[in-house]
């Protein structure tokens, strides 16, 4: 009875509950305009010359856990963090978004990475938010394994300011969810990795698609943007 009582509570505990989404700090200044897509958005200023920028300097990004993440943690797997493994799991996850953001600047026609701010150069400010990923180096259920259907869930965010005026250009807000497969297994440090690397791709993937929509001025299929006074 246990188990099946515990199993189904891992289940619920599981499923991903992200509160609304609120967007980062829309542009300083001028007119706003708003795109959408179901699982994100981003704001920018209009009638930005985008083609004045050639380059791209990254920000390391801070990482937020979901309210109550470590609580349940203990609650649920008995699995208590100290803060030393809050910060390895912060460390570790602004490490792999680091990577994987500039691999995509690097590959990205028209841009270069820059260690420096200066004219022509975009700041990429990233923030991961609403983070929920499984810790099973501590926690287990009765029979030594913690069982998911998923692998977690977050939230990241995105400013992109003019690193030689500091002005705000344009914002981006984007929910990433492990997939969920249909059945339970055991989790791993290494599974965690490998599905948060896997959400952060996709994510670098739809902002890149966002940003060359922004940039060209086009119009999301079928969607256009709204405009905010």
């Amino acid at each position: 009875m246990k188990n099946w009582f515990l199993a189904l509570l891992i289940v619920f505990w599981s499923i991903p509950v992200l509160a609304e989404v609120e967007p980062a700090q829309p542009p300083d200044s001028g007119e706003i305009v708003k795109y959408e897509t179901k699982d994100g958005g981003m704001l920018t200023a209009a009638e930005i010359d985008w083609s004045e920028y050639t380059e791209v300097a990254l920000d390391r990004a801070t990482v937020e856990f979901r309210e109550n993440w470590a609580e349940d943690q203990k609650r649920i797997f008995n699995n208590i963090l100290r803060e030393s493994d809050l910060e390895r799991i912060r460390a570790e996850m602004s490490d792999m978004l680091h990577k994987v953001l500039s691999e995509k600047v690097a590959s990205t026609d028209g841009y270069a990475l820059s260690a420096e701010n200066g004219q022509g150069v975009l700041r990429f400010t990233p923030r991961i938010l609403k983070l929920d990923i499984y810790q099973p180096a501590k926690a287990q259920d009765y029979v030594g394994h913690v069982l998911v259907d998923n692998e977690g869930s977050m939230v990241i965010t995105l400013d992109i300011t003019d690193s030689f005026t500091g002005k705000l250009l344009a914002s981006s807000w984007n929910v990433q969810v492990d997939p969920e497969k249909g059945f339970m297994w055991s989790s791993t440090r290494g599974g965690n990795r490998t599905a948060f690397g896997q959400m952060m791709k996709r994510w670098a993937n739809w902002q890149f698609e966002m940003f060359d929509i922004v940039r060209s001025g086009e119009l999301l299929p079928e969607k256009g943007p709204d405009t905010i006074n």
